[in-house]
């Protein structure tokens, strides 16, 4: 669920603040001579309640002694500068919940990838990067949403998933996400206007909306409903 009566937990920000995940996936990598997991996919159901300058996602230095790997920076893009870089801004917002999947296959070969998916939908296509690199590979555990120096928190989460190998964009579109939240929508049409009569129909997303309708002579005089 997405909330704390559903089991979400919140990471408050703070260098002893992170989950440590620990896993039986084999090295593995497109040579097949990798001494680390090279090719695995990641799922959060996460919800930001603050934006900071960097907000740590995953963290492959088991003793939290160096920046983490994966971040969320202030302006909602997601990366590492100086590896796969950054996506767009606003991939992620504040307060809004999302199902991101990071999808990974490492290596400098045309046929290798680091992409961010939110709600099934892919918005960030990263540089490749090398085999084995100390930031984004995995050794037999990985740290969540932890930092050396506390660049992470402000962030709940309800789910977390990781695989055993890189997912197929079809894979990744039916695991869904979360429905953008949007206001109210009331989307009125008529028909059969006659001297004396009209039509008023509607459509709206929300199902449990009361519609009123409010007429009259001219648009200052709707004093009948």
């Amino acid at each position: 669920g997405t909330d704390e009566a559903d089991g979400a937990i919140e990471i408050p920000t703070g260098v002893e603040n992170y989950l440590k995940i620990v896993h039986d996936i084999r090295p593995n990598g497109i040579t097949g001579t990798s001494e680390r997991v090279n090719e695995y996919a990641l799922l959060y159901d996460i919800r930001f309640s603050e934006l900071a300058a960097f907000s740590s996602l995953i963290q492959t230095d088991l003793t939290n002694q160096s920046d983490g790997g994966l971040s969320v920076r202030s302006n909602g893009s997601i990366g590492r500068a100086g590896t796969i870089g950054y996506s767009a801004g606003d991939v992620i917002k504040k307060g809004e919940w999302v199902r991101l999947v990071v999808n990974v296959s490492l290596g400098e070969d045309e046929h290798c990838f680091y992409n961010i998916y939110v709600n099934g939908c892919k918005v960030f296509s990263g540089e490749r990067v090398e085999l084995d690199n100390v930031y984004f590979s995995l050794e037999e555990a990985v740290l969540l949403f932890a930092d050396d120096d506390g660049d992470n928190g402000h962030v709940q989460v309800s789910r977390f998933a990781l695989f055993n190998t890189w997912l197929t964009d079809d894979e990744i579109m039916d695991l869904g996400g979360f429905p953008v939240v949007r206001k109210t929508e009331m989307l009125p049409y008529l028909q059969a206007p006659t001297p004396t009569s009209i039509i008023v129909n509607w459509h709206t997303l929300d199902k449990n909306l009361v519609p009123q309708v409010k007429y009259g002579t001219n648009p200052d005089h709707l004093d009948h409903t």
